[in-house]
């Protein structure tokens, strides 16, 4: 026929597990007196009854499993393996390595060692002469003296066993010479007037703190009191403190300020007008004042000088650098009349300057008479001349009442100290008879006066003339003697 006849029918399947390939350990030993559950074994395999603790030595005979990591399709299996069971030996561990170190801010490395177990190791740390149970493993990285202990766990044929080792971290030593100072303005008595760079010694760097950033120099900008550095070399070992001591900087100038009359500056000035006027002596007060914090003033005080400079012109601090001051206490006194621009230096302890100065003073003595009174007689054709006593000053006008003398009316020559005055005879003719008095006023040091407060005018003189006319006088009378003649004589 040409088809083809099938029949459905229905069966049971059943698919069993694989069993799986492995391989049976060998050479096990067991330490006396260990359960076996103590005894490592390979990979997948495992005590029957780890809790057995095998009491003889000898060969032992005991069940072991192994399960595969696929159990769904593997079959765990079973096995009976011959171990040897003996007693273990005392372990030993020895030649701990000397893990000494200089500081660098890093633990230390854990110690080689050697030991006859094969067991796991224990490395612990703590500071020399503490207590046992400080040990940590935590390793020590700051400078001290510590003990390091290395315990070696049991294997099967040795015991546990320790051993202990002293070792130490300590500072780099610092070179002779840690540091030299750099760009630094020296002042006086142990001062900086800046501020002050410390290089470290070559292949060092240097840093203000232990831990700190470390770089090729360390700069101070003001003053410091226990002054310490820290070096590091360039595998990173680092110093302890070096002390620097006291690094005195004071880069500010003092201030002040001179009085005078009422007066007062506290700059250096070239701005220089004689518009003070004071008479016989002169009183100048100074003030000083340090803004530094950081010393005692009673042992730093500022140091006050003075100069008295005559001429017209101002001085630099150039200039005044080199000329010769007085010291002073903070008040003196000028007796000695001139022209003066007061200059006054202040210097701290440190060396820094300051330069004041006045404007112009003019320190006179008033002009005093001499000549009383003169006299003139009328008729004469000579002129007639009085001194006066200038002491330095000269003669800036003569009044006679409201009238104020030209040149023409007078002249003036100066000798020494005397001023000699010539009243001209053409001027004294105008005058009628009677008492005149001359005021003479006075140019201090031949200074213009101002007259500003504060300032002491110069006083007048006076010099009286007495115009009188001249007594007559009768000479010659000739002799009218004659002979009687009875007329009158001629």
């Amino acid at each position: 026929s040409s088809y083809k006849e099938y029949w459905e029918c229905t069966f049971d399947v059943a698919i069993a597990k694989a069993d799986p390939s492995y391989t049976v350990p060998t050479n096990i030993t067991v330490p006396l007196g260990d359960s076996l559950s103590a005894v490592q074994l390979p990979d997948g395999w495992t005590w029957q009854d780890g809790s057995i603790i095998p009491d003889t030595e000898g060969e032992q005979t005991y069940a072991i499993i192994f399960t595969p990591s696929d159990t769904n399709n593997y079959n765990i299996a079973e096995e009976q393996i011959t171990v040897l069971v003996k007693q273990r030996v005392s372990g030993a561990v020895t030649d701990i390595s000397d893990i000494s170190r200089i500081y660098d801010d890093t633990a230390v490395s854990a110690p080689t060692y050697v030991s006859l177990s094969t067991g796991a190791a224990v490395i612990e740390y703590k500071e020399k002469d503490a207590d046992d149970s400080t040990y940590t493993t935590t390793a020590p990285k700051t400078v001290g003296e510590y003990t390091v202990r290395v315990t070696v766990a049991a294997d099967a044929d040795y015991e546990e066993a320790s051993a202990t080792r002293d070792f130490s971290i300590t500072y780099l030593p610092a070179p002779e010479n840690p540091y030299t100072i750099i760009n630094a303005i020296e002042g006086t008595n142990g001062w900086y007037r800046s501020t002050v760079t410390l290089k470290p010694a070559e292949g060092y760097y240097i840093s203000f703190s232990l831990n700190f950033i470390y770089s090729q120099f360390l700069t101070y900008e003001a003053y410091t009191e226990n002054a310490v550095i820290y070096l590091k070399n360039t595998e990173g070992q680092m110093t302890d403190a070096i002390t620097v001591g006291t690094i005195k900087i004071d880069m500010t100038a003092p201030t002040g300020e001179i009085a005078v009359g009422g007066n007062t500056w506290d700059s250096l000035t070239d701005n220089i007008n004689f518009g003070l006027f004071y008479k016989d002596t002169l009183e100048i007060t100074v003030t000083a004042d340090d803004d530094s914090l950081y010393i005692d003033a009673e042992d730093y005080a500022v140091t006050i000088e003075y100069y008295l400079h005559s001429g017209d012109a101002a001085l630099t601090e150039e200039e005044l650098a080199g000329k010769e001051f007085t010291v002073c206490d903070g008040t003196f006194t000028v007796n000695t009349r001139g022209k003066y621009v007061i200059y006054v230096r202040i210097t701290d302890d440190a060396g820094n300057v300051t330069y004041l100065n006045t404007d112009g003073i003019v320190l006179y003595s008033d002009a005093t008479q001499d000549t009383q009174s003169i006299v003139f007689a009328r008729a004469t054709t000579d002129d007639v001349t009085a001194s006066v006593n200038v002491n330095g000053n000269t003669i800036k006008e003569i009044r006679n009442d409201d009238y104020i003398l030209t040149d023409e009316d007078y002249s003036v020559s100066y000798d020494g100290e005397k001023a000699i005055i010539t009243f001209t005879v053409t001027y004294l003719t105008t005058l009628t008879s009677g008492e005149y008095t001359f005021v003479i006023s006075y140019n201090p040091l031949g200074m213009d006066y101002i007259d500003a407060e504060g300032n002491v005018a110069p006083t007048d003189t006076r010099v009286v003339l007495n115009v009188i006319k001249q007594t007559g006088e009768v000479t010659d009378i000739s002799d009218i003697s004659r002979i009687y003649d009875d007329t009158a004589v001629s």
